[in-house]
């Protein structure tokens, strides 16, 4: 077999980043996602799988329902196939993950040995910020082998703006849970204090979701420090982009193939040669890989759950304070909202000077403007959260923004909370979440008001 081979490689600003996009030649397949068919495990008749795999063993299982679509959220489930891979393999992803760089064309030298390990196609390699987390609040080593709906996993068409990009952010484990250590963790955030900074390998397969290959325990490090994880993604750029267009003969306006696109970007025929967008296509029709049975057979004989871990307080909390998939959604398929817009729905209005605001349903729209301004500008999230919360025509909304306002520390947030639970009319399982609230941040303000009087 031939050698893999970098045929085409720009640098190009899309979807509002730099990405690098390589077209690879003659990839080995030994990191690849493929369709294994009926899921045995769920029910033969109502779903099938993908898996992401390296070499034979699915490390991600991908579930979806037939009859709903890729337009629908996915079953995620850990597979915990790397530990049974090479050690050729798994050397190969840390050496890549322990390579320095300055550039996002140092970040391509680095990632180049995984790259050639993945099957042959168009890809888009880029930086950016990552969330260790499954995009509920959970710490994301902790995905299980059971199958789980995870939101953020629909196809990108489905999103109420089909034609803009939205960022892969969330992280998915490739190593089971056994391999979780607090000494090498511990290790990361003395380095983190000391100022350097950390970052992983990741993968996307399936919506805003990423397979992290590399940097488990830097992602957790920078979890329990409170700052910011960066990592390399590689993206696969394999969908067709179609827009409308007005034909040259007739005038009429009709929907024609403009380019190539992945869920964070779009990249139009005319950037790329002709040879490669050529290629491209051809390879979206899925071929069933020669170790197909050898794939399926570790599918279904797999182990239900290997290792368990006990994850300490302080990982569970910190994790729950990091964007989800609901915020993320929000902040990245509207570009704004106006403090004018803001008053009207506080008036229980979806439209503001003739434009609706986000959508016609009231919760919806308050909702999503709580996760746009929760994601962009705490100050103005918080004084609309409790301006909203004090609204009784928008009661509906209140036990969901009083949980977001529970992900925040401030001392606003504290002083509401701490009304709310002598209010007899407040619902009790809104005087629970701001109980835990004021019980969770006594002794900061607490303290915070004596420093004050002092």
């Amino acid at each position: 077999m031939s050698e893999p081979k970098i045929k085409f490689n720009e640098i190009m600003r899309l979807g509002g980043k730099d990405m690098a996009i390589i077209y690879l030649e003659n990839g080995k397949g030994t990191i690849s996602k493929h369709n294994l068919g009926n899921a045995r495990r769920i029910d033969d008749k109502t779903a099938f799988i993908n898996s992401l795999c390296i070499e034979d063993y699915p490390i991600i299982n991908i579930t979806t329902l037939k009859g709903k679509g890729r337009c629908n959220d996915k079953m995620i489930c850990s597979g915990y196939g790397r530990e049974d891979a090479s050690r050729e393999i798994t050397r190969l992803i840390e050496d890549a993950g322990n390579t320095g760089y300055t550039s996002l064309e140092g970040a391509v030298n680095a990632v180049y040995p995984i790259l050639s390990n993945m099957s042959e196609g168009l890809y888009g390699i880029y930086y950016t910020k990552l969330y260790p987390t499954d995009g509920a609040g959970n710490f994301f080593w902790s995905l299980s082998s059971i199958p789980k709906e995870m939101v953020g996993t629909a196809h990108r068409d489905c999103a109420d703006s089909p034609n803009e990009t939205l960022l892969p952010c969330f992280l998915l484990p490739t190593i089971s849970p056994v391999h979780y250590d607090e000494q090498k963790i511990e290790s990361y955030r003395e380095q983190i204090r000391n100022g350097d900074n950390l970052a992983g390998i990741a993968l996307q397969i399936e919506g805003l979701f990423c397979a992290l290959l590399d940097g488990h325990h830097r992602a957790a490090a920078c979890t329990l420090e409170e700052v910011d994880f960066y990592g390399i993604v590689i993206e696969r750029i394999d969908e067709v982009l179609f827009e409308e267009v007005e034909d040259e003969d007739s005038g009429d306006i009709v929907r024609k193939a403009t380019g190539l696109a992945s869920i964070s970007c779009k990249l139009p025929f005319e950037l790329i040669p002709q040879t490669i967008s050529r290629k491209a296509l051809q390879l979206r029709k899925e071929k069933k890989p020669v170790n197909y049975y050898k794939i399926k057979h570790q599918y279904n004989n797999r182990e239900p759950v290997r290792g368990h871990v006990s994850w300490s307080d302080e990982i569970i909390e910190k994790s729950e304070l990091l964007p989800d998939a609901q915020m993320i959604l929000s902040a990245q398929t509207i570009s704004g909202i106006t403090d004018d817009e803001l008053l009207a729905l506080l008036e229980s209005k979806t439209s503001h000077n003739g434009r609706v605001i986000v959508s016609r349903n009231l919760y919806e729209s308050i909702v999503t403007a709580i996760n746009f301004l929760l994601y962009t500008d705490v100050a103005r999230f918080i004084d609309f959260a409790i301006s909203v919360m004090r609204e009784v025509n928008l009661v509906a909304t209140h036990h969901y923004i009083a949980q977001r306002l529970s992900r925040v520390n401030d001392k606003k947030i504290y002083d509401f909370f701490e009304e709310i639970t002598e209010n007899e009319y407040i619902k009790d399982n809104i005087k629970e979440i701001a109980t835990k609230y004021l019980e969770r941040n006594e002794e900061r303000y607490l303290k915070q008001d004596e420093d004050i009087k002092v």
